[in-house]
């Protein structure tokens, strides 16, 4: 087991709103900008829950790199394609994880060759198979660019992509599922021609989840005659058709230009949170989170985040990580001189996001752009780019105390004694089904232990070397956290 005992975590901030504080880690760069360049860095966790940091390049051509943690640093990157490949900081490669199956998705160069590739790990990052094709136009007069990717509860890839003609019209986001990680995939199936105007914004990014076994959810930008606000597209039979459509945007931003940016999103039971920029409200460009049930066709609310320097601040690029109440979102902060990350969080779930004040997170130089966020163990994982240095930097971010992170408590889960000391069982309500897994996480958010606990009801552990303190139990299985109790040990 791999485990982050070398992040010392340095500087100690307080939020009023959730009297929680939070801890900054020291930031390390992930490799050599001026080798391996630094194009918006994308990040995934592996089962331990260490990084995997993918990022483009221009430096010699224009690549995609990953780099895996090794215990005290990130070994050296890793090329994922042998020629040219669409990067930069509006488009670049995408990566997504489930245990240790990691996948990374990219568009060749140049895009009128309409080559959207994927390629896959099984032994989180460290060794990859080859790239296997996923697009399958029907006719050479169209472009394939925008790709991203999300897994099912068994690894398996879903790869959507912009699908448009060779002069820009008609674009919209198709998917792709594959039902044996990655080899093959299934047929195109259109995913966003439910949304009125039936055009998705042709240089717009967009996301993909599979929250639960059956439902794909895709939010994108889109271009109703230059009207360029948020839609979701929702399938309920896992990908083989879209039929619903929610309108996540209320401020409906008009502009004749390209964004070049597109949302992000969340779920909790059935609601979907999500995080975009709009210029709909003041002219200036603001963080947006947008509430909504999913099986509606509107959302509930749109609201900005706090604004910290004044009104004529511009926000882009927002980022979402989290489970239950505990959230966290990071963007790119721009005052007119300096374009820093920023950071708003919160343990009292999206009323405490919201009034939350965020503060800076990037270190270093005040040019940083394109964050991407990750919540697993009790930590926050940052990547983002520093443009004075060239270099990807990742660091970590923890609350203190290390309580709340994903539920404060959970009656399914029950620990006696506790506080224990020598040995301690745990007992939950029903037996645990295939493919469970218990782990014991210290108040660093270091997994200690990890145990399959599928088909049991309960188990004993031993406390052995462990010292005393606080700890954290999490049973989680079918992809999903089932339990959550902390311990204490003596």
């Amino acid at each position: 087991m791999k485990a982050l005992k070398n992040i010392v975590l340095l500087i100690l901030i307080s939020n009023g709103v959730s009297a929680q504080t939070i801890f900054q880690g020291i930031a390390f760069p992930v490799a050599n900008g001026g080798i391996y360049g630094s194009f918006r860095p994308r990040l995934t966790l592996d089962r331990s829950g260490d990084p995997v940091v993918l990022w483009g390049s221009n430096i010699g051509g224009y690549k995609g790199f990953t780099a895996t943690w090794n215990g005290s640093g990130f070994n050296l990157p890793f090329r994922i394609h042998p020629t040219s490949i669409i990067a930069n900081n509006v488009e670049s490669p995408q990566i997504t994880s489930y245990g240790d199956t990691v996948h990374v998705v990219y568009s060749l160069s140049p895009a009128m060759s309409q080559k959207v590739r994927i390629r896959s790990s099984i032994d989180g990052g460290n060794t990859w198979g080859e790239p296997v094709a996923v697009d399958s136009l029907n006719t050479q007069n169209e472009i394939a660019t925008f790709p991203s990717v999300t897994t099912d509860s068994n690894g398996h890839p879903i790869v959507v992509f912009m699908r448009q003609n060779m002069d820009y019209s008609n674009p919209r986001y198709v998917i792709r599922r594959s039902e044996n990680l990655g080899a093959t995939f299934l047929p195109i199936v259109d995913a966003t021609g439910q949304a009125p105007g039936n055009e998705a914004c042709d240089c717009c990014f967009s996301s993909i989840y599979m929250p639960t076994v059956n439902e794909v959810i895709i939010p994108f930008r889109r271009n109703a005659n230059n009207t360029r606000d948020m839609w979701a597209s929702r399938s309920t039979d896992g990908g083989l058709s879209f039929a619903h459509a929610i309108d996540l945007d209320s401020t409906d931003w008009f502009i004749p230009a390209c964004p070049s940016s597109g949302p992000v999103a969340l779920f909790f039971g059935d609601s979907i949170l999500t995080a975009f920029m709009s210029e709909g409200g003041d002219g200036f460009p603001r963080i947006y989170l947008s509430l909504a049930q999913r099986d509606s066709s509107v959302a509930f609310w749109n609201d900005t985040l706090a604004i910290a320097g004044g009104t004529s601040i511009a926000q882009n690029h927002p980022t979402l990580a989290g489970i239950g109440d505990t959230l966290g979102i990071a963007f790119e902060h721009n005052t007119g001189t300096d374009n820093d990350i920023y950071f708003a969080w919160s343990t009292t779930g999206i009323s405490g996001l919201l009034a939350c004040q965020p503060i800076p997170v990037g270190a270093g130089s005040a040019n940083q752009r394109t964050p991407d966020l990750k919540f697993k163990n009790g930590l926050f994982h940052l990547v983002y780019a520093d443009n004075a240095t060239g270099n990807v930097i990742y660091k970590q971010l923890a609350f203190s105390p290390l309580v709340s992170m994903e539920h404060q408590q959970s009656k399914s889960l029950n620990v006696y004694p506790n506080p224990s000391h020598l040995h301690f069982r745990v007992q939950w309500s029903e037996v645990a089904p295939f493919n469970s897994e218990l782990t014991l996480t210290n108040s660093l958010g270091q997994v200690v232990r990890r145990l399959d606990v599928s088909g049991m009801e309960g188990i004993t552990l031993e406390q052995g070397g462990l010292s005393g303190g606080i700890y954290f139990l999490q049973l989680r299985g079918s992809n999903r956290l089932n339990g959550y109790v902390r311990v204490v040990l003596q």
